[in-house]
Order: structure tokens, then sequence, then C-alpha cells
């Protein structure tokens, strides 16, 4: 008598527990903020790719007759200039991040 006592008071204890994790739950959030990540990634790569296209448009609007060779190579020489300094930065932080996971932080 005192078993089936213990065991409806289990039960009952059981029923007003919390409920379990939602696993599908935590995908989808993971999965979100993915995305928003990726789409933040995305609108700063526009928006680079955009300023270094003003940057060599801009003087050729300004002055058309500049155009020559020497402006050319001037212009392609700060574009490479830009894109090593910006794979610079980007491998630091990748450097950073891959060295927070290793310690476990």
């Amino acid at each position: 008598m005192e078993e089936q006592m213990d065991e409806k008071i289990g039960r009952l204890l059981r029923m007003d527990a919390p409920a379990e994790r939602d696993p599908w739950f935590r995908i989808s959030l993971i999965e979100r903020r993915e995305r928003m990540r990726y789409q933040r990634r995305q609108q700063k790569l526009l928006g680079v790719a955009l300023l270094i296209a003003l940057f060599i448009v801009l003087p050729l609007m300004l002055r058309p007759t500049l155009f020559s060779m020497e402006l050319l190579r001037s212009s392609l020489i700060a574009l490479f200039a830009l894109a090593l300094i910006a794979a610079a930065v980007r491998a630091v932080h990748g450097l950073r991040q891959a060295l927070r996971w290793l310690r476990g932080v």
C-alpha cells in the first residue's frame, strides 16, 4: 500500500516537472544566429565593394582626361593594398577566434 502511494506521489511530481529542453529550438536558434552573421558579412562585403568601385570611378568621372596608364596603375596598386589590408585584418580575426576555440573560452 505504501509503495502504491509512493508511486502515485512520484507520478504526480513528474507531471508537474518542467519540460525537457527542446533540441529543435536550440538548432533553430543557432541557425538563425548563423544566418544573421552571414547577412552581416554580405552587407559588409557589398559596402566595401561599393567603396572600392567609388574609389576607382570617382577620379575618372571628375577628370576624364586624367585617364592614363599611370592612373590605372596607381588605382590598381591602391586596390591591391586595400585587399591586402582587408585580408590581414580578417586573418587576425580568424586567428583570435581559433585561439579562443583552442583555449575553450
